[in-house]
């Protein structure tokens, strides 16, 4: 489903750790090839961050699922904006996101 202005976008991730804390990491933009997280030394030497970081969220925890709920205002500038997403987990040993994801907002 296309997300649409004046409705809410919703992302979520799932096979979260048991103990973790799930973050959404959201960007305008795609970074070509990715940026290795490895040099933080927390994630592992196949973790890339696929997108521009421009906002890191914390998400509700406690199962092994969450969601990042976004409302996408009623305004006809915000059609045709891209919004890229990962989804990420710190957990007791290791940093990981997901694939990339991309939403673009249509009517």
């Amino acid at each position: 489903m296309r997300p649409v202005i004046g409705q809410t976008l919703q992302v979520d991730i799932s096979d979260l750790a048991a103990v973790s804390v799930p973050l959404m990491v959201i960007g305008f933009a795609s970074i070509p090839g990715g940026a290795p997280l490895s040099g933080f030394g927390a994630a592992g030497p196949s973790c890339n961050l696929l997108i521009a970081p421009d906002l890191v969220v914390s998400l509700p925890s406690g199962g092994s699922s969450t969601s990042y709920l976004q409302p996408i205002p009623t305004n006809p500038a915000f059609l045709g904006a891209e919004l890229y997403f990962h989804g990420a987990q710190l957990d007791l040993i290791d940093f990981s996101v997901t694939e990339r994801g991309r939403a673009l907002i249509g009517q």
